[in-house]
């Protein structure tokens, strides 16, 4: 039915008493900079996935212990 998956506007809010230059953290709390698809300003944060993945809802509703893991297209 669907051949290509577009699919998950992670948006995430991030509000701090303090300023910080980047929201954006790897697994190992690194900061990250922002991308084409993954941008922050003023304490809001969004990225844009599209995912050729056909089980990226599977992939999304793990416990929140685990992330998810998706491929870009």
């Amino acid at each position: 039915m669907k051949r290509f998956l577009i699919a998950c506007l992670l948006a995430t809010l991030t509000l701090s008493a303090s300023a910080q230059l980047s929201y954006w953290r790897d697994e190992h709390g690194k900061p990250l900079p922002d991308t084409d698809a993954r941008k922050s300003s003023e304490g809001f944060a969004g990225w844009l996935l599209i995912t050729p993945d056909e089980d990226w809802k599977e992939k999304w509703e793990t416990p929140s212990s685990t992330a998810p893991n998706f491929n870009e297209a």
